[in-house]
């Protein structure tokens, strides 16, 4: 099989599937294969592909194995790993293997194909991969081979007893393994334990509910055998092993074997000690009869599936809601902390792939639901968002099959809130806001407007508001939760800081500028005096209290905070955590805000390309770190790829969104400038037309993006003659800029100036002369001397604005 395997790969098949029963060996052949041929690679990694939802981080870990960057968002850094393997940089030879893999389709995603050098080794007990090419089916030993297993093993034992023996078990790998290391450590004899085993088979064909072409008799029945014996050496020890069944087949970290929940169950002589020591006794007592294999390195003990299915069918079914229930309390105990701090993640991931397995949904312990919807939330802060909804969707359901809870029952909404979040984060916009809007009304209805989780779903609807372009219902609802928080929970909670910074965005997207930088700045320096700055939630509130500097004309105060606020994302997620991608964009427009435009390109260029390399063009990230380089392009004389990369956002933006949401449009207003720069004059005065009265009718005539609109339209008249228009226009924003950001706001200077170039095309020079005069000192005295806005202000050039594309 290794010589086919190794035949396939060089004759030009990049994939090869190991397929065949549970216990035949497929693992074994897998590792014997990278073993031996691991001098034609470069990268060997191998994958525990049993539970989808791993993958990713499993491939994440490869990461720095391959020079590339790594940060918490694991989606992100898996999909990096994938495209490096395909383009064969930095390494051409490389084998990956995905052992235990599901169904194909599961495993498609992470399938590369790459260089000639590239080969992925799966193995499956999957028959659905014979339709692919690659295929090496693993069958039973033949008779000499497992004869010489139970030999290795067990020197003495006769050439007519290994025979019989491997004959009653069906020449099963597994099984012949199991039987090996039985006869190795037991002392009974080899007829005593056939006669044992064919008496012991008849009972377990009757008794077994498990479908036969997985779960074979003869393992069953030689499992059956070890376990009774166990339990006649060591009680515990085999209660122990019952406990574990009811685990998944997932290594089990041996912190919960060590809880109170699983010794308290154990039968231990009076007196003896429920302590890691005695706990450890037991893990070796299972170890030794070859039943479960512990791992000191990772400190785990893991159960082949096969046995843990048998060990369950053993369980008398009395027994067995008490079984699950000290699993349920053992995961429950591990408390693996908040799923919002980072440093908690890893404690989350290592009991998730136990979640399923246990029927923890079909728990409806109060403590139990709560480590679900923790799991969930968990999942979506982890960027796992896939895996979060599948989880709540179907922990949802079988609470509902099950009669866990009713619609208002408050686990049961708890759980759909952060449903709504997973949703949001995949683009499910509507229907997050539907889930959201339910659960607000039911948590409203039953427990009132103040109440904790009320208050938490309010906070989902008017995200959801947000992300739909709603501004100003959003502004409304987070205005009466945060009142409702200061009723309830007081000004220095956690939650309150957080509906502080929830209406400061509300107030920030709906125009008031003022508004949201008070908000932010109470948020951040509470939080920040509260919990340290390097708090995910400080920095959180830092970034957003620095982009409302910058849009209020404090320029030098946001980049101070701003470049503090990164280094500390960095020090504590890594460069390449989604919020530390985010904060450095907000960096980049302050930098283009400043006038340095060589390094907002820098910032921006790195930034989208880390993006397309992880998600895609399409991602909406993507599509707002394009518009961002966009910017920088356009001022820094590369109008055409600007235009380029504009154009393709507002068509993505369009369709996803809708052409009037104010995502689009601001990214519209920011086109038509790019049209205008590389000569498509008409198409450019068109599009910002369109762009400004849709604009202004949405969101307001006043709003700071109707008025960069403004801006952007009266330049688009000015070039076309009409400068009538460009002139009306002109003043409007002017006016409206003086009384909303005052003076000496960047965009008040540009529009002061640009008001003066029109009224000079039409005569009005001595009002113009003024407006110019004006628009030179506070550029000078607010901006520098060197500044881009300044020096086209002194050389009559008309200025534009740009808006950065609104997110929540």
């Amino acid at each position: 099989m290794l010589e086919r395997l190794r035949n396939g790969f060089t004759s030009g098949s990049t994939t090869q599937v190991l397929y065949g029963l549970g216990g035949v060996g497929k693992t074994q052949i897998a590792q014997e294969y990278a073993h031996r041929f691991k001098a034609a690679y470069d990268v060997v990694w191998w994958v525990t592909a049993a539970q989808p939802g791993l993958i990713r981080p499993a491939l994440a870990d490869l990461a720095p194995r391959l020079g590339l960057e790594v940060g918490e968002d694991m989606v992100s850094t898996a999909e990096s790993v994938l495209r490096a393997l395909r383009r064969g940089e930095p390494f051409d030879r490389w084998l990956l293997v995905y052992d235990n893999a599901g169904r194909p389709e599961q495993l498609a995603e992470f399938i590369p194909t790459g260089p000639p050098g590239g080969h992925v080794l799966l193995s499956s007990r999957d028959r659905t991969w014979v339709n692919d090419a690659g295929l090496v089916e693993v069958e039973v030993f033949q008779r000499q081979e497992s004869t010489d297993l139970l030999h290795r093993l067990n020197t003495g034992l006769t050439a007519s007893d290994a025979d019989e023996v491997a004959r009653e078990l069906g020449d099963l790998p597994l099984a012949v393994a199991q039987a090996a290391v039985w006869l190795s450590e037991s002392s009974m004899p080899v007829a005593t334990y056939l006669e044992l085993l064919r008496g012991r088979l008849t009972e377990v064909l009757q008794t077994t509910r498990l479908p036969q072409r997985d779960y074979p008799r003869s393992a069953a029945a030689t499992w059956n055998l070890a376990v009774d014996e166990l339990r006649r050496v060591n009680q515990a020890a085999a209660e122990m092993l019952e406990i574990c069944s009811f685990f998944g087949p997932d290594p089990i970290p041996l912190r919960l074997l060590y809880s109170k929940a699983v010794t308290k169950a154990l039968t231990l002589p009076p007196g003896e000690p429920r302590d890691e020591m005695a706990v450890a006794q037991l893990v070796r007592a299972i170890n030794r009869f070859g039943l479960a294999k512990s791992d000191q390195s990772s400190a785990t003990l893991t159960v082949h599936r096969l046995v843990q299915a048998v060990i369950r069918d053993q369980v008398d079914e009395t027994r067995t809601p008490q079984a699950r229930g000290v699993v349920h309390a053992a995961l429950v105990d591990a408390d693996p902390g908040d799923p919002d701090v980072p440093g908690d993640w890893d404690r989350y991931a290592e009991l998730l792939p136990h979640l399923r397995p246990s029927l923890a949904a079909e728990s409806p312990d109060p403590e139990v639901r709560k480590w679900v919807t923790d799991s969930v939330r968990y999942l979506w802060k982890r960027g796992l968002h896939t895996d979060g909804q599948e989880l709540a969707e179907r922990t949802l359901a079988r609470w509902k099959a099950c009669g866990i809870g009713h619609p208002d029952d408050p686990q049961t909404l708890m759980l759909r809130i952060q449903l709504g979040n997973v949703l949001r984060s995949r683009g499910r916009l509507k229907t997050a806001h539907e889930i959201d809007r339910d659960t607000f009304e039911r948590f409203h209805r039953t427990k009132g407007p103040d109440y904790a989780h009320t208050l938490a779903a309010a906070g989902n609807v008017a995200a959801d508001l947000r992300a739909l372009g709603r501004y100003l219902e959003a502004r409304e609802l987070d205005r009466q939760t945060l009142d409702g928080a200061l009723r309830t929970l007081g000004d220095d909670h956690p939650r309150t800081l957080m509906y502080t910074n929830n209406l400061g965005m509300s107030e920030y997207l709906a125009g008031d500028r003022r508004a949201a930088l008070d908000l932010h700045e109470l948020a951040y320096r509470q939080q920040s005096e509260a919990r340290g700055r390097d708090n995910f939630y400080s920095l959180l509130f830092a970034s957003n209290y620095a982009r409302d500097l910058r849009e209020t004309g404090s320029l030098r105060e946001a980049l101070d905070l701003l470049r503090a606020t990164v280094q500390w994302y960095e020090q504590t997620l890594g460069d390449s955590h989604m919020e530390t991608l985010r904060t450095r964009r907000n960096l980049a427009v302050a930098l283009r805000r400043a006038g340095d435009y060589e390094q907002a390109r820098k910032i921006d260029e790195d930034i989208h390309s880390r993006y397309v390399e992880a998600h895609g063009t399409e991602h909406t990230d993507t599509l707002a770190a394009a518009c961002g380089l966009a910017s920088d392009l356009a001022a820094l004389g590369e109008p055409q790829r600007a235009r380029q990369l504009a154009e393709r956002a507002m068509d993505r933006y369009s369709a996803y969104l809708g052409a009037e949401h104010p995502v689009t449009l601001a990214c519209a207003t920011n086109l038509s400038v790019y049209r205008r720069l590389t000569g498509s004059t008409e198409s450019a005065c068109e599009l910002s037309h369109r762009a400004l009265h849709q604009m202004s009718r949405i969101v307001g005539e006043s709003h700071p993006y109707s008025l960069s609109c403004m801006i952007n339209h009266a330049n688009d008249l000015f070039l076309a003659g009409d400068l009538e228009q460009a002139v009306e226009w002109d003043r409007r924003a002017r006016r409206y800029f003086l009384d909303i950001l005052g003076p000496d706001h960047y965009d008040a200077i540009s529009i002061t100036s640009n008001l003066g170039l029109s009224l000079r095309a039409i005569g009005r020079t001595e009002e113009a002369g003024q407006l110019a005069e004006e628009a030179a000192t506070r550029a000078r005295e607010k901006l520098g001397e060197a500044h881009p806005t300044t020096r086209a202000i002194l050389s009559g050039k008309r200025l534009d604005s740009d808006i950065e594309p609104p997110t929540t």
